[in-house]
């Protein structure tokens, strides 16, 4: 069992930062500077496979410019040890939940915050891809407010439907098309709505699968009197059926005013 102290690979476990249903990820050193550890959960064991996609997008991190690949992580390296899968990744910071959780949102900008998030996800879009979970624990934010996004077993392109992606994500930020099988940039907006409400009003979603984006529009206009105006019509662009639904782009140039 790993612990703080102990080496993989050269690796020295400093701490443990999250365990969640994919992976135990630590915090490691290796010549004095600071690195994420993943040690992934078996394919075998789990429910949705998504390294096929995972592979489609580091394909096409490599098709992008330099200014556009600072918004994307990927891992330094991957390795296997005593039959466990390993993978290294940049030190960036802590992920968004963690941030809004400790109340230490409430220093940031949050307007450039969501700025940096919506350009991420527009250079998907204008590349007519999309990554399907978008959520705070798979936005990586460092300490002047640089975003990275991360996590890709659902990235595919744009206008698909397929239901077997479905396992992959993350019920509680999908729209109500995804429930259909739709893969659609739209899906990625209204998760991306649900974002911008929570780091404006500070409340955390219903934690429910079933019908989730039922719960959570309610749940979000009961709360609206948390947010300035301006937010308030922001969010009344997004959470509306998805052939009427803002683009990215133009919330990014909102938000960019």
């Amino acid at each position: 069992m790993m612990k703080p102290g102990c080496e993989v690979c050269g690796y020295k476990i400093v701490k443990e930062i999250v365990v969640s249903k994919k992976s135990i990820t630590w915090e490691c050193t290796k010549n004095g500077k600071t690195y994420v550890l993943k040690e992934e959960v078996p394919f075998g064991l789990r429910v949705y496979d998504g390294r096929q996609n995972c592979q489609d997008f580091f394909l096409f991190y490599e098709s992008l410019k330099k200014e556009e690949k600072k918004y994307f992580l990927i891992p330094i390296e991957s390795f296997t040890d005593k039959q466990k899968s390993f993978s290294v990744w940049e030190h960036h910071g802590r992920d968004l939940f963690e941030i809004i959780a400790s109340g230490d949102i409430d220093t940031m900008d949050r307007k450039k915050l969501i700025c940096e998030i919506l350009t991420a996800v527009n250079i998907l879009h204008e590349k007519k891809k999309v990554h399907l979970d978008l959520k705070p624990e798979n936005i990586l934010v460092n300490d002047i407010g640089e975003v990275k996004i991360i996590d890709y077993e659902c990235f595919t392109d744009d206008g698909k439907t397929r239901k077997d992606i479905m396992g992959g994500r993350t019920a509680t930020y999908m729209s109500p098309e995804s429930f259909e099988g739709m893969v659609d940039r739209c899906a990625d907006v209204w998760s991306i709505g649900l974002i911008i409400f929570i780091v404006y009003s500070k409340c955390q979603l219903v934690q429910e699968p079933a019908h989730a984006y039922i719960l959570q529009k309610s749940f979000c206009k009961s709360n609206f009197y948390k947010l300035d105006e301006d937010i308030y019509r922001v969010l009344k662009m997004v959470f509306i059926p998805f052939s009427y639904r803002a683009t990215v782009a133009q919330l990014l140039s909102i938000f960019s005013s």
